[in-house]
């Protein structure tokens, strides 16, 4: 069966009343035509408007080609120096205008919030499956977390009222913090879902709290967030008790040491900084980044620290943490280095990108291991198992990938919608996931990022083990 979708009924005739009435100007302003260029323009923009709707329509290959969003908003702004400017067929105009935006509109903000992959609305309509093990193409029509072997929906934790960002489970994998856009670290019980506690402190212009990470011993929950600051909660009470200032810019991730003595963090001030845990001092600044630093990840010995950065950076780098020295800095990326992990036996760190890949370093020579490809866009967050057989990755492309750690093959697929901003400045950071410390249970956000689904894992039905 083609995976190529046919849109229903209903969305054709939309298509073809919105492609009528860009008919009907374009006549209009044919059959009036003289030496003014406004009224060639005119013509132009209705007669690229009807070959775009067209595209869209009968999802022709011009329907993958992104400057179709560009140009509806551009025919938007063209409807208004029309109306404010050219008085001389203004009723015409008017009529034109609302009845342009009442059907573009819809369509605009479908390609925002559902992005270019499934911006046609009837793809998002029908009741598609979730999850696909790999090689298998055909999907069922029925939710796959109901019938599919190796997944089992445990939770499904409501009650974000805006995005997610990155969560963090508590060593013990009790209680699973979930900060959000809105201010509150939210901590609910992994067990049987419900809301343990709510915690508020952060005060930045924006609301986002980027990142959490627990203590060692699940004491100590420690949050950044765009106040520039670092706040320390007690992991029982959700009390704040201390706030490490020092930092010049928003903080976007936040890790704890594995002894639990110091706290490291990245900024948007391309730094990389490390905090006694006690004291709340800054000990020591690690500059080399050319741009924001999005995320930290100590070793399991606690000996190393990898960070890596923005787009025009574009590198992990990887510091000694008893020296403060750079020890190896890792290129291949071409785009934006989102997130890394390290494996639980410390042989390899991983790596997330803005340029659809997963790279695995080796951290003794500083040369790439593997390269995983895959994903169709922007890979956002990364996680490896507690035993280390499966690394599971989140993409743009609203997929979530489980990797066997010993081929690298992908051996699940998990279909994921993604939150989507109008104007997408964060949405790469609007999606997140987690294993368990010490169980094959996932974490993952959902629902266009405001919900957490948690999956227990059969690894036996994932490997095809008998």
């Amino acid at each position: 069966m083609s995976d190529k979708k046919k849109p229903p009924i209903g969305w054709k005739i939309y298509f073809w009343v919105l492609s009528a009435i860009y008919t009907l100007v374009f006549v209009n302003v044919f059959t009036r035509l003289d030496s003014d260029i406004h009224n060639y323009t005119n013509v132009l923009i209705s007669l690229i408007a009807l070959i775009g709707l067209y595209g869209y329509a009968y999802q022709t290959p011009l329907s993958k080609i992104k400057i179709w969003n560009v140009w509806f908003f551009l025919i938007i702004i063209w409807d208004l120096y029309d109306l404010f400017i050219s008085f001389e067929d203004k009723n015409l105009t008017i009529t034109f205008v609302v009845i342009s935006y009442v059907f573009l509109i819809p369509e605009y903000i479908a390609l925002y919030f559902y992005g270019y992959r499934s911006s046609h609305l009837w793809e998002n309509v029908k009741l598609r499956n979730r999850i696909s093990l790999l090689p298998q193409e055909k999907r069922s029509p029925t939710l796959a977390k109901q019938i599919l072997p190796g997944f089992k929906l445990r939770h499904t934790l409501r009650g974000h009222k805006k995005r997610i960002n990155r969560i963090a489970w508590s060593p013990d994998g009790r209680i699973l913090a979930v900060p959000s856009s809105d201010r509150i670290i939210r901590l609910w019980d992994a067990q049987s879902g419900e809301l343990r506690n709510k915690l508020i402190g952060h005060c930045g212009e924006t609301g986002w709290v980027f990142s959490v990470a627990w203590s060692p011993d699940g004491r100590i929950l420690a949050s950044s967030a765009d106040d520039k600051t670092i706040r320390l909660w007690d992991g029982q009470s959700g009390e704040l008790f201390r706030t490490l200032k020092g930092q010049s810019d928003l903080i976007f991730c936040v890790a704890w040491s594995p002894d639990g003595r110091m706290l490291a963090s990245g900024s948007n001030d391309k730094t990389v900084r490390l905090w006694d845990a006690q004291s709340g001092d800054l000990l020591q600044t690690f500059k080399g980044h050319t741009n924001k630093v999005f995320s930290v990840a100590w070793s399991p010995d606690g000996r190393m620290l990898a960070s890596c950065s923005h787009l025009y950076d574009a590198t992990v780098r990887l510091w000694d943490s008893h020296t403060n020295k750079l020890l190896h800095t890792f290129k291949g990326h071409n785009n934006n280095v989102l997130y890394v992990a390290w494996s639980p036996d410390g042989q390899t760190l991983a790596s997330c990108s803005g340029d659809y890949t997963i790279r695995l370093w080796d951290t003794k020579t500083g040369q790439q291991k593997n390269l995983l490809e895959g994903h169709t866009k922007v890979v956002t967050c990364i996680s490896f198992s507690f035993d280390n057989r499966l690394l599971v990755s989140l993409s743009e492309d609203e997929t979530i990938r489980l990797w066997d750690c010993d081929k690298w093959k992908t051996v699940a697929v998990l279909d994921e919608p993604i939150s989507r901003t109008l104007f997408a400045r964060w949405n790469w950071w609007c999606s997140s996931l987690a294993f368990h410390p010490t169980e094959p249970v996932l974490a993952t956000v959902g629902k266009r990022g405001k919900v957490i689904d948690i999956w227990e894992l059969d690894f036996a039905a994932l490997f095809g083990d008998t």
